[in-house]
């Protein structure tokens, strides 16, 4: 199973790699993608100046298809240690207001489809949580929106680009993490209370089951 690691700036060449190569999963014109390749180039200076962590591959991916070399390449460079090279990362951008920004967050098409993107997602949002950060935000790849809703995101809004004289909305995301606080500590209190019932109910049975041995003439089982 791949892992999260705090990203180092020597991976920033394997990041643009990654980045491109998720763009290009949406089936872009090349042109296109050269005219973006700036916005998605992630330079070792951004690495050491905002938090950036990569997913780091447990083992060989891919299923086979045409770009599972190219992915197995990228995979395999930056210079990562004997488990394997990045697949996926994620970046943030801290801002005001405990607001902080999701700058990047690109999978190996290869690895996509395997709930990676998931727990890409939820280390970011817990990153920035820890970052005392109240809203997480982005400006969404159009084609990933439908994955940031099932997430828990909301629409805040848009912004029109063009590109070619091709209109192109971007959707502008945001995460409520106090919402999201108050949902995992329902969920552990929840789970605390489970386990107290459970154990309550363990010895209603156990006492049960000493009273009907007592009343056979056995004795009830000794304390421990």
């Amino acid at each position: 199973m791949p892992r999260i690691v705090r990203a180092t700036p020597e991976l920033a060449g394997a990041l643009t790699a990654i980045a491109l190569a998720g763009k290009r999963h949406w089936r872009y014109p090349e042109r296109w993608i050269e005219a973006w390749t700036p916005q998605l180039t992630v330079s070792e200076a951004y690495v050491a100046a905002h938090p950036t962590f990569a997913m780091i591959a447990g083992g060989s991916g891919g299923s086979g298809g045409s770009g599972s070399a190219r992915s197995a390449e990228i995979a395999g460079s930056g210079g990562s240690d004997a488990g394997g090279g990045p697949v996926g990362f994620y970046a943030l951008v801290p801002g005001d207001g405990g607001r902080v920004q999701l700058d990047h967050l690109w999978l190996l098409p290869d690895w996509i489809g395997r709930g990676l993107g998931r727990i890409l997602f939820e280390h970011a949002l817990a990153c920035a949580a820890g970052l005392g950060a109240d809203t997480v935000w982005l400006e969404a790849e159009p084609n990933a929106e439908p994955f940031y809703r099932h997430m828990g995101a909301r629409r805040a809004g848009r912004r029109v680009t063009e590109i070619e004289g091709t209109a192109r909305v971007l959707p502008l995301l945001e995460i409520d993490l106090s919402d999201r606080r108050c949902a995992a500590s329902f969920d552990r209190r929840s789970a605390v209370s489970g386990k107290r019932r459970s154990a309550v109910s363990v010895k209603r049975r156990s006492a049960v089951s000493g009273k009907r041995r007592s009343a056979a003439g056995g004795a009830p089982p000794a304390a421990v």
